[in-house]
């Protein structure tokens, strides 16, 4: 079951025979996200994160919703590490102020990459107090998918193209992807493999992402199935394709979590963390 629903706009899509091949459109893909990791820092933005949760029983005393804002900024990760790190800095739980110092972001992109790592670490735990459910979420990165398509993690994956279609006013492929090879890029605090598996529709001209949605977890071992969909919006001042939207779901034996963040106010900081508006 999809985290959510992915409106395919009917139109006429140019003959297989004018699209690169498979092979071809996965080089390119990996040509952009070696780009894109470059030019995606440092850059901050607002997300407004809600998150529901209820039991397989449909009983109202049993669901829960929260609403959080954060100051949310994503870096790539250190020397083969965790693929990217996302730094959620909470200022908002359901409309009221929660004590934080704001700008912490923006203060610790003068700090050393290592430093970084150690408070993207930190904060992760500081701020999953904020969420609902018993589910301990680190995989709710927006990026994530992207890394799938670097040139040293493609071979873990077997591709398929599955067809084409037009979103965001572009004709795009879709790629399905399943992984393969052992250990896995997402595993379980103990160490245990949860394989993944997916979509992601590309621009096959460019290797541009325009959505992704990754799936793990759901086998007979596994005590979580998640999915997490994403989409991308261009914004024009950054000249950048940026996370937009980012729907998540995860379903346990004895509940169900059901997210959505919205992403908005991006902005892009120099060296010495001053803000360009």
């Amino acid at each position: 079951m999809l985290a959510a629903a992915i409106a395919i706009l009917s139109s006429a899509i140019p003959a297989r025979a004018q699209t690169p091949s498979t092979a071809e459109i996965l080089k390119r893909a990996a040509a952009y996200v070696e780009d894109y990791r470059r030019r995606l820092e440092p850059i901050v933005a607002e997300e407004r994160y809600v998150q529901r949760s209820s039991s397989p029983s449909g009983n109202r005393s049993d669901s829960s919703e929260r609403t959080l804002r954060s100051d949310f900024m994503l870096l790539p990760g250190v020397a083969g590490e965790n693929p990217w790190f996302a730094f959620r800095d909470v200022f908002e739980v359901d409309g009221k102020p929660v004590t934080s110092e704001r700008g912490r972001l923006e203060g610790w992109l003068t700090d050393s990459r290592s430093t970084l790592v150690q408070r993207a670490r930190a904060l992760a735990i500081e701020q999953a107090r904020y969420n609902i459910g018993p589910v301990m979420r680190t995989i709710n990165v927006p990026t994530l998918a992207l890394e799938i398509l670097t040139t040293r993690n493609q071979e873990r994956f077997r591709f398929r193209r599955t067809g084409s279609t037009v979103t965001g006013g572009s004709v795009v492929t879709i790629l399905t992807f399943e992984e393969r090879r052992r250990p896995t890029m997402i595993r379980t605090p103990e160490g245990r493999d949860l394989p993944a598996s997916g979509s992601i529709w590309i621009e096959p001209a460019t290797g541009r992402v325009l959505k992704s949605e990754l799936r793990t977890g759901g086998r007979r071992n596994d005590r979580i199935e998640a999915t997490i969909a994403v989409t991308y919006v261009f914004v024009p001042r950054l000249d950048l394709l940026l996370p937009g939207t980012m729907d998540e779901r995860y379903v346990g034996p004895d509940t169900e979590i059901v997210c959505r963040a919205d992403y908005s106010n991006f902005r892009r900081f120099q060296t010495e963390a001053r803000i360009i508006r």
